[in-house]
């Protein structure tokens, strides 16, 4: 069992309706804008990840299935 690790960083979001759906994520899976899936840099494939909205206070787990973000 590997530690939990905390990062801070800042997220984006791509899904319903913006052409991505159905495309293949770098894991080849297809991108289901309805799943509970993110993209990370280096992150394994299949790690599930708490994501916390530093606004809100509000958490999901996300599946990672992708790589990314590329954007500044």
């Amino acid at each position: 069992v590997t530690p939990a690790l905390a990062e801070i960083c800042i997220a984006s979001h791509y899904g319903a309706g913006d052409g991505y759906g159905g495309r293949r994520t770098a894991s080849g899976e297809r991108m289901n804008p309805h799943a509970m899936t993110a993209a990370h840099k280096t992150a394994r494939f299949g790690t599930i990840m708490t994501v916390t909205s530093l606004a809100t206070g509000r958490s999901v787990r996300v599946r990672i299935n992708d790589r990314g973000p590329f954007i500044k």
